[in-house]
């Protein structure tokens, strides 16, 4: 009996644990914060994505990255317009008065703009590692500014 007792508590603690350990992440990703990436636009994202160092040639790019999202942006010529996601849904949106789509499929959300200003495009990719959070991706997407158009 007293060994029962004690794996009903050992599992109650380690569910007690996961649980405030999952209330946190969400905490944390609910509060957004502002990152402006060379000054040439503006995103809201949560506060415990961080960015991630890369190396990057001919366009505005980056990563952020936490414990269920990895985000991905590019800002330049060739930003992706993600012809890969064949398959996702896709649906007209409208982002700092520029035209462009959401494509959503599996764990993965994207946003495409076709053109910002001439020739220059604007691409950015959500991927979540466990569950989709459709509601935060479009609360990131919908806060993109740009600086200049």
């Amino acid at each position: 009996m007293l060994h029962k007792k004690l794996l009903l508590i050992l599992f109650s603690s380690t569910l007690l644990f996961l649980n405030s350990s999952y209330g946190e992440n969400n905490a944390n990703e609910s509060i957004l914060i502002k990152s402006c990436p060379n000054n040439d636009f503006c995103f809201m994202h949560p506060q415990n994505l961080r960015p991630v160092q890369s190396q990057i040639i001919d366009s505005i790019a980056g990563q952020y990255q936490n414990d269920n999202i990895v985000l991905n942006y590019d800002l330049g010529r060739y930003a992706s317009q993600f012809n890969e996601m064949s398959e996702a849904r896709i649906e007209a949106v409208d982002i700092d008065g520029l035209s462009g789509s959401i494509l959503v499929h599996n764990k993965r959300m994207a946003l495409r703009i076709p053109q910002v200003k001439g020739k220059v495009r604007f691409s950015m990719l959500i991927v979540f590692k466990e569950e989709r959070q459709l509601e935060l991706g479009r609360r990131i997407f919908n806060s993109i500014q740009f600086t200049e158009k």
